[in-house]
């Protein structure tokens, strides 16, 4: 699926945001090649709101933009993009995780991305140009919930672990910490998790307690 794309810019001169915003298909795509076109689409379509330097400073082409996880450039002071990334899965959760990143960063919640960390992530991406640019809904959700610091401690909820660990990515499993956490967030999730089918009890299988004790020793180490 491809979901409204676009890019916020926030005025130096008020606390207050614009956001502009341009629609890229928003039909259901489920032929690979019809999403990648979808995801390509979107970032030509962008090319007709930036002004020629913000373009070169971004690389911008139909396939590549240069930005920190898809967002924002050190460059680039007061502007993010978002959607423009081309992925396998649902835009929805991802996109509002992005959201809150920049809303969480231009508010003052939490730091602002480090340049020096910034420049590196351009440059990793840019190493990548050439290569499939295509990657997962739960790859993007993950590093989003990260850089808004909204990724649920797995130690801290034992009850939901198991559909944390292996459910269904919904909103509601990144409202359990950080800012705005929601005091109902764990039932939420709970219902959402038996809702999908596929977490019925927090009971490990055999194979899942391996993983989880995989994760469990990352997590102290």
């Amino acid at each position: 699926m491809s979901a409204n794309s676009g890019f916020a810019h926030r005025s130096t001169a008020n606390a207050h945001t614009r956001v502009r915003q341009f629609s890229g298909e928003q039909s259901c795509r489920r032929d690979r090649g019809r999403t990648r076109r979808a995801g390509r689409s979107a970032l030509a379509a962008l090319a007709g709101f930036l002004s020629d330097d913000i373009r070169a400073v971004v690389d911008l082409d139909a396939v590549h933009l240069d930005a920190d996880r898809y967002t924002f450039h050190p460059d680039l002071p007061g502007l993010a993009f978002v959607g423009m990334w081309d992925q396998s899965g649902g835009y929805f959760v991802p996109l509002e995780l992005q959201a809150r990143w920049i809303a969480y960063t231009w508010g003052g919640a939490i730091p602002a991305p480090d340049e020096t960390i910034q420049r590196l992530a351009v440059g990793a991406y840019r190493s990548q140009r050439g290569m499939s640019q295509k990657t997962r809904m739960n790859l993007v959700a993950l590093t989003f919930a990260r850089a808004a610091g909204v990724e649920p401690d797995l130690r801290n909820w034992p009850h939901i672990r198991r559909a944390l660990l292996f459910g269904p990515l919904a909103p509601s499993c990144f409202r359990l910490e950080g800012p705005d956490a929601l005091p109902d967030a764990a039932i939420r999730f709970e219902r959402a998790a038996a809702a999908f089918g596929a977490i019925t009890s927090n009971e490990l299988t055999k194979r899942e307690s391996r993983y989880w004790s995989l994760v469990e020793a990352g997590l102290s180490g």
